[in-house]
């Protein structure tokens, strides 16, 4: 869809105002590229710039000010949604800032009837620019045991990240690899959640009363999910757990997890869309989760687990057990075999991270060992032609 006027106007606005709210400065838009007519994000204009009370360079998040963004209720109630929840994350040490709580800027828009003014909301959160899709898209580099520890490392980030979103009661449901940042906090690399336009926290009101399609991205977004159960608080957690273990599968294998499920099973979509069909209440949540539970039971357990040693994976052989059992528990299609606990994932982590290694330090340790033999036997045949030499000098 083309850019629409409205948008070009206001980054024209914001780009020229010297100091936007008295604290703003230097604000260049990110996220849509006017001379190719494309952007990054259906719902919002982006702008990076300067922080003048605090230094910082700080994102600044405003709704689009489109005609077709202004009559979708539920995305307008969303994005003052997104501002109310990270006011609730303030200060927590893997949660996105807040700058800025919701704010209005007035846009003027001349037309034929003159001018009019056009409210246009925004809030300011941290800038985060280090995102941490190479290391779902490097190449190998031959080192599989450092390859996978460093993997592993990030995964356990990205739980802990999550977990702490959950522990204030919000679920992301939109979790993928642009949505994931990481930043230094108090000499601390850790993983931060960005985007939360599609959280919810268990005691958000309903935007509306159900919802008939997806919310977040689809290669991430859970089988119940897809199937109408996107906003029933119940499972909405579970859906970041499947998210999850999407992610600990792309870390050691090429292909999206979702295409993988799909070669598994071909008739996938199909069996989603008759699943779908079961969810007929969008307004109680035992009811649909009971339909659900029917729908699991007829037709469910036919889907069958994409393995992680998958072709072309780079999982070292010594932890594949372990950590292929942990992707099947992360994102098993019965969300209710979803509900092992971060503590249980973080442990098999931990658990995986720790037999890596303990691997490696034995492959130095013997690598060091065969250095020295190696060392030995070349001092041993120099020491040995020295004394060939000496005798076939002495020698009648």
């Amino acid at each position: 869809m083309p850019i629409h006027g409205n948008v070009k106007l206001l980054i024209d606005a914001i780009e020229s105002t010297p100091l936007l709210n008295g604290r703003f400065k230097q604000l260049e838009n990110v996220n849509i590229d006017l001379a190719a007519d494309t952007r990054r994000g259906n719902f919002s204009v982006v702008f990076r710039g300067i922080d003048e009370a605090t230094g910082k360079t700080v994102a600044l998040k405003f709704y689009d000010p489109s005609p077709a963004a202004a009559i979708d209720q539920y995305r307008s109630d969303a994005f003052a949604r997104e501002s109310e929840i990270l006011q609730t994350l303030l200060n927590q040490k893997r949660c996105l800032q807040l700058e800025r709580s919701l704010d209005t800027y007035l846009l003027n828009l001349t037309g034929p009837a003159g001018t009019m003014v056009l409210p246009c909301r925004y809030f300011a959160v941290e800038w985060l620019a280090d995102e941490i899709d190479a290391f779902f898209l490097a190449p190998s580099t031959g080192k599989p045991i450092d390859e996978a520890i460093i993997k592993l490392e990030l995964f356990h980030k990205i739980v802990l990240a999550v977990q702490s979103l959950h522990q204030h009661e919000v679920f992301h449901r939109d979790l993928k690899h642009d949505n994931l940042r990481s930043v230094t906090r108090a000499l601390q690399q850790v993983v931060v959640a960005i985007d939360l336009g599609t959280a919810a926290r268990f005691n958000s009101r309903y935007i509306q009363a159900g919802y008939t399609h997806q919310v977040g991205a689809g290669a991430y977004a859970a089988p119940e999910a897809i199937c109408g159960l996107a906003a029933n608080r119940e499972v909405a957690p579970l859906t970041d757990i499947y998210a999850l273990g999407c992610f600990l599968f792309e870390l050691f294998n090429l292909d999206r997890y979702f295409f993988a499920l799909r070669a598994q099973n071909p008739d996938l979509l199909i069996r989603l869309g008759v699943m779908a069909t079961h969810v007929t209440e969008r307004t109680d949540e035992k009811v649909q989760l009971a339909q659900w539970h029917t729908a699991l039971a007829a037709l469910g357990s036919g889907v069958a687990p994409v393995p992680i040693l998958s072709p072309g994976n780079t999982l070292p052989p010594g932890i594949a057990t372990l950590v292929g059992e942990l992707m099947e528990s992360l994102t098993a299609f019965d969300y209710r075999r979803r509900n092992i606990g971060f503590g249980r994932i973080i442990t098999r982590i931990q658990l995986a991270l720790k037999v890596l290694k303990n691997d490696r330090a034995y492959q130095k340790r013997v690598a060091a060992r065969r250095l020295r033999r190696a060392q030995r036997l070349a001092k041993q045949r120099a020491a040995d032609a020295r004394a060939a030499r000496q005798k076939a000098i002495g020698a009648p």
